[in-house]
């Protein structure tokens, strides 16, 4: 299997001590603060906080459908909408997201 090496990076988790030079196919990898893996947004400190910043704009598609809509006479449309815009966001990996900073749980 082919790896796709625009797809990588070197994310450290903990202290930094010296900043490792790893490179594949002779392409050197780039060190980031966070990364994206498998739907979950993991931070070099082990924060939750950005993932949670990700999963709030579930709120904000949740509010899009409801202004878009004029008549809520179309309920089947926009429950569909919700079922498939903001729905899987929420679920998705819950129990890993799940804010328990103030700042975490009041994020809009």
């Amino acid at each position: 299997m082919d790896i796709s090496i625009e797809k990588r990076c070197v994310l450290i988790i903990g202290q930094r001590a010296v900043t490792p030079h790893v490179s594949i196919d002779n392409c050197v990898l780039p060190v980031v603060p966070q990364t994206r893996d498998l739907g979950v947004t993991v931070c070099a400190n082990m924060s939750p906080t950005a993932h949670v910043c990700d999963v709030v704009k579930a709120h904000k598609r949740a509010n899009l459908i409801l202004r878009t809509f004029e008549s809520r006479d179309m309920r089947d449309i926009i429950v569909r909408a919700y079922l498939v815009y903001v729905r899987p966001i929420v679920e998705y990996n819950s129990i890993i997201w799940s804010p328990y900073t103030v700042k975490d749980i009041q994020a809009k």
